[in-house]
């Protein structure tokens, strides 16, 4: 039998120009990694949970206000406030204002055709303010006590009825051709009235000094 010798294949090296084209080739793929973009990153936003938060509530309603028990039993009937004469009424507001409304009335002396007016008035609401007008005129203006409503509102309004008002100046049928820049006609009283009348007077008078005043204005005229 023949030997036959092996021959080991041992590697070539590349020649010039194979290495020229590897060295070209391995420049090319560093170029291209240089200027690839970078792989974009994919961001997932974390979700909020609702559950999480705390939810903001609205404030709640303001307490509903308390009525006093005076005004309810005096703006519904069983408390009877006695009235000095007949000329004194009462009066009761609906609501939502509810208020209540006493009266003295006065009519003309010498013109019935004149409609009623109104001499004194107190006007009691149910946040227990306290007005009191006399011939139209404001004088008194408060808020009741709260815890003594009853007895407070007795003794302001005695006090009103109290009131001594002024009978105004000289009559008008005396008077009946003058003109007064500084008065006018009361023909509820029947008198002059001068503008700064002071309306209520000390307890003993009759006249305010206003008034008093138009008396010598017109003795002198």
């Amino acid at each position: 039998m023949e030997n036959k010798t092996q021959v080991k294949n041992e590697p070539q090296e590349p020649s010039d120009s194979e290495s020229q084209t590897i060295l070209k080739k391995e420049k090319e793929n560093i170029n291209n990694k240089e200027e690839s973009p970078p792989a974009k990153r994919d961001f997932h936003g974390k979700t909020k949970n609702s559950s999480s938060e705390s939810t903001i509530l609205p404030p709640p309603p303001p307490p509903t206000m308390q009525t006093n028990i005076f005004f309810d039993l005096f703006y519904d009937g069983p408390y009877d406030l006695t009235l000095c004469n007949r000329s004194w009424g009462i009066h009761r507001v609906p609501p939502p204002n509810r208020a209540i409304v006493l009266s003295e009335i006065t009519f003309a002396l010498f013109n019935v055709a004149m409609s009623p007016s109104y001499k004194k008035q107190v006007i009691f609401t149910d946040h227990l303010k306290f007005k009191a007008f006399v011939l139209d005129k404001l004088v008194v203006e408060k808020t009741l006590d709260k815890l003594n409503t009853q007895e407070d509102f007795e003794q302001s309004f005695a006090e009103i009825v109290n009131m001594v008002v002024c009978k105004g100046g000289p009559n008008i049928e005396d008077n009946q051709d003058i003109l007064l820049r500084c008065a006018y006609k009361d023909f509820y009283s029947n008198r002059w009235r001068h503008k700064s009348c002071t309306i209520i007077i000390e307890r003993g008078e009759e006249v305010c000094r206003p008034c008093l005043y138009l008396v010598s204005i017109l003795r002198s005229g």
